[in-house]
């Protein structure tokens, strides 16, 4: 309890050890925020809380509800500063902080992005380009607070973009955080299926250049039956029979490194697969890659839709009957229909006429 705000903090009255940084990126405003001193606390699951003293920071800190389908699409729930669970002592720090002597990035963005590739992608790294356009020069020997990197694409991306590990603490391992100085920012972006331009940009930008020299597959569907999740094809073997013998491979995601995702998805001409985390690759497809996204009639988040228009894919929705015997709406499985593999299909047989 020692450790816990008591109050939210106004920003115009600490310019001593607090500096606010507006950040304009394509229209959209975020607040970069440099804490002397300051702490940071997660419980890795819907709270991040930045603390200076005993205020907590507002706009950086993070509480966060559930996610919900609206009529604007999948959104999620977050509350005010002033409903902040460790504000409100509904959520108990229970650690004593680590102590780092260096200026600490704060990457983190709630559970999600512990081990989900999306989230990972369009919640987290983007955090790292914020902080960049905000600050010109930042402090030498500065580390970076992660979520994790116990999954491979989360070391491989880092490693990518010049971050060994040597440079970094994962909320894992340490959850309460205290440092010399330590940066936040706002979210990238709060609504999930508004994927900004400027974060496709830096992940472009970014991982693009792994795909040099790289095999090209151009007909590529991407399997779901190695997802911790169900919501998976029901009828997938019959399915590829179909898609196999004109040129289609087939994918399971987390067989490959980042690097040959990043590849996978940025030689290809045409991608059909469920959807799912996965499909955040199709930031790196070039553009006019046909893409056929497989939904069940319960849940249809619109991310991807978005994402393909900004990367300028022809991007095609396909919407499955569900299984009756789902649990969840997330979760749930379903059969693709024959005229919808008909369709595929015939676009497939399209494209390889255009080849020959």
């Amino acid at each position: 309890m020692i450790y816990a705000p008591t109050k939210i903090l106004d920003y115009k009255n600490c310019s001593d050890y607090i500096q606010t940084f507006s950040v304009n990126l394509d229209k959209n405003e975020y607040l970069v925020v440099s804490i002397n001193g300051g702490r940071v606390f997660t419980d890795r699951l819907t709270n991040i809380t930045f603390i200076s003293r005993k205020y907590l920071c507002p706009c950086v800190s993070w509480q966060y509800l559930g996610t919900y389908l609206s009529s604007n699409g999948l959104e999620r729930k977050i509350l005010s500063d002033h409903e902040n669970f460790v504000l409100n002592r509904k959520i108990l720090i229970d650690c004593f902080p680590t102590k780092i002597n260096s200026t600490v990035i704060s990457l983190l963005t709630g559970g999600a992005a512990n081990n989900n590739y999306f989230h990972w992608l369009f919640d987290t790294l983007p955090r790292i380009y914020m902080v960049k356009v905000a600050i010109d020069k930042l402090d030498d020997h500065v580390k970076y607070l992660i979520p994790e990197d116990t999954q491979p694409f989360q070391r491989e991306s880092l490693e990518a973009i010049g971050i060994p590990s040597s440079l970094r603490i994962t909320s894992k391992v340490h959850r309460h955080v205290c440092a010399i100085k330590i940066i936040a920012t706002t979210h990238p972006h709060p609504n999930i299926d508004e994927v900004q331009s400027w974060v496709v940009k830096f992940l472009r930008k970014s991982f693009l250049k792994l795909s040099a020299n790289s095999q090209k597959v151009d007909l590529i569907y991407i399997s779901r039956t190695d997802s911790l999740h169900v919501r998976k094809l029901l009828n997938e073997d019959y399915f590829f029979k179909l898609l196999k013998p004109i040129g289609f491979q087939i994918y399971r995601l987390s067989k490959l490194t980042f690097s040959e995702q990043v590849s996978l998805f940025s030689n290809a001409k045409m991608i059909v697969g469920v959807h799912g985390a996965g499909l955040a690759n199709l930031v790196f497809s070039p553009s006019q890659t046909v893409v056929y996204e497989l939904f069940s009639t319960c849940y249809q988040p619109s991310m991807y839709e978005r994402l393909s228009e900004l990367v300028g894919l022809d991007y095609r929705k396909i919407v499955c009957q569900a299984n009756e015997n789902y649990g969840s709406e997330q979760k749930t499985s379903f059969y693709i229909a024959e005229n919808d593999i008909y369709a595929i299909v015939k676009s497939a047989q399209k494209i390889i006429g255009k080849q020959k």
